[in-house]
């Protein structure tokens, strides 16, 4: 689940940064939108990982 959310979040930022000057003030709004996205369910995912580590009492099985 991390690798897969860090995957789509470099991706993300990978056409963020690759976007020209002459794209459509849509197509900026939504890359900047999509990164953002993206860099949510990358920080959810950690957040999910350190509390299925930490909690004892949690019943979540962790698959590597």
């Amino acid at each position: 689940m991390i690798a897969a959310s860090g995957y789509y979040a470099y991706l993300g930022y990978l056409d963020l940064i690759n976007l020209r000057d002459d794209e459509s003030e849509k197509k900026r709004e939504y890359t900047y939108l999509s990164f953002i996205a993206s860099g949510a369910a990358l920080i959810a995912a950690v957040i999910f990982l350190y509390i299925a580590i930490t909690d004892t009492e949690i019943e979540a099985e962790i698959s590597l």
